[in-house]
């Protein structure tokens, strides 16, 4: 199956509409929850991806950029109250 066929069947997979908002354009699949693709550098595009979403469906949700957008700006914001002013350096401390 091609990249473009992947794609479109795991849109219609997740109703192919955003989960948050319902429209139907620019949609892109968000992390939920991490995956091994998701710390590797160089896998997070392409058919590692779809691949990924094939196998973890659960772990991934389709949003529109913009919702998209706003609930990664969410998550890292809520992550940054959990860790402290030293998030962003990787330590708990």
């Amino acid at each position: 199956m091609t990249f473009t066929r992947m794609m479109a069947w795991l849109r219609s997979q997740f109703a192919d509409e955003c989960a948050i908002c319902g429209t139907e354009d620019n949609l892109e699949f968000a992390h939920i929850t991490p995956t091994p693709v998701a710390r590797i550098p160089r896998g997070r595009g392409g058919n590692n991806r779809a691949y990924d979403i094939k196998r973890n469906p659960s772990a991934y949700r389709l949003l529109c950029r913009s919702c998209h957008l706003r609930y990664d700006v969410f998550t890292r914001r809520a992550l940054r109250l959990r860790q402290g002013p030293r998030w962003y350096l990787g330590s708990n401390a």
